[in-house]
């Protein structure tokens, strides 16, 4: 001060001192924790995810029924011969041949 030096703050006052430390990170106490858990127990985990797979292989199946229907559609504008099970009208048969997971 007086005679010319300098001090210099320790780590912990330079958070509070002007310019302090902006990416400092917050105390474990102050860290916001999620109150509430809505799948607890397990079952209810599994529920859930027994609902979202369902979800997921309704959306696929009505997503696989439009490319069906927007290729055949296709192949009728362009004129293109159709081959294999969809061509005899066995869609089911192409359909059964996609595993689908259980």
């Amino acid at each position: 001060d007086a005679d010319g030096f300098i001090l210099v703050p320790s780590r912990g006052d330079s958070k509070s001192g002007p310019g302090g430390d902006q990416h400092a990170r917050p105390s474990k106490r102050s860290r916001k924790r999620p109150r509430e858990v809505s799948d607890f127990y397990r079952f209810q985990r599994q529920s859930t995810k027994h609902d979202q797979l369902g979800t997921l292989r309704e959306n696929f199946a009505r997503d696989r029924q439009r490319v069906r229907e927007l290729t055949d559609r296709w192949r009728r504008v362009r004129g293109v011969a159709s081959t294999g099970a969809r061509a005899r009208g066995n869609a089911d048969a192409v359909a059964d041949t996609v595993a689908e997971p259980e």
